[in-house]
């Protein structure tokens, strides 16, 4: 397996292998460090503070619970590859990792425990299930009507809208003009 040092502090260093692993595999903090320090270093910034720098977001994430170890303080690398390639992280230099998060799942499951994760009360008879079919009838009734009222509201509203608009338009026009005194 191919690996490249890491540095913690001045003095101690761990060999942390690159990617690829198993979303299912666990590493240490460190190495998840190291791990995304070596596929997102830039060429001109030196090792220390690229890793610093990822090190301080991994601590932030952890802190704040979006990340969570294990009790021996180690990662799912499937959920430290998620939150990697999120967003606001590193997705263009990371787009060859896994782009999944692990669940963990009950071998046990049951049509009682999906209904129970779903919160839906399934009707038993014929008769609920018209019954049911009626209140959604009048829920889908409900929704129309709201949404025509405040289709109405919106059309009152649009005039005053676009007049503010117009004034807007003209404040910033004459806030570039000199003054008159």
């Amino acid at each position: 397996m191919n690996k490249k040092p890491y540095f913690r502090g001045r003095r101690k260093r761990i060999d942390a292998p690159t990617h690829p692993f198993s979303p299912f595999d666990r590493i240490s903090i460190e190495e998840a460090v190291s791990a995304i320090t070596q596929e997102i270093r830039p060429g001109y910034e030196p090792w220390f503070t690229t890793r610093d720098k990822v090190a301080k977001r991994v601590k932030n994430v952890l802190k704040a619970g979006r990340l969570t170890p294990d009790e021996r303080g180690q990662l799912k690398f499937g959920d430290l590859s998620y939150w990697a390639r999120g967003r606001w992280n590193w997705p263009k230099k990371l787009s060859h990792w896994p782009w999944h998060k692990v669940l963990k799942i009950k071998d046990d499951l049951s049509v009682k425990d999906s209904l129970a994760v779903n919160h839906t009360n399934y009707p038993a008879t014929i008769e609920e299930c018209h019954a049911e079919i009626s209140v959604l009838k009048e829920g889908l009734a409900e929704a129309k009507r709201r949404e025509l009222e405040l289709g109405e509201e919106n059309e009152r509203l649009r005039p005053m809208a676009e007049r503010y608009e117009e004034i807007c338009e003209k404040n910033r026009i004459n806030a570039g003009k000199p003054k008159d005194v």
